[in-house]
């Protein structure tokens, strides 16, 4: 997704660095090209990057 769409207020979906799977995550701080975030299972924080973040549908 790009900057502009996403908000640190929404969870989402992504692939966060480090982790083999996609991720629930809440966005803490959006940077130029990756975002800090905290993974909803387990309350740890990763990076990753805006391109593998996706909108989460239930």
């Amino acid at each position: 997704m790009k900057k502009e769409e996403l908000c640190t207020s929404q969870f989402y979906l992504a692939k966060v660095i480090g982790q083999p799977t996609l991720q629930k995550i809440k966005i803490i701080r959006l940077l130029s090209n990756t975002a800090t975030v905290e993974l909803l299972e387990g309350g740890n924080y990763g990076v990753a990057k805006l391109s593998d973040i996706q909108p989460l549908t239930d």
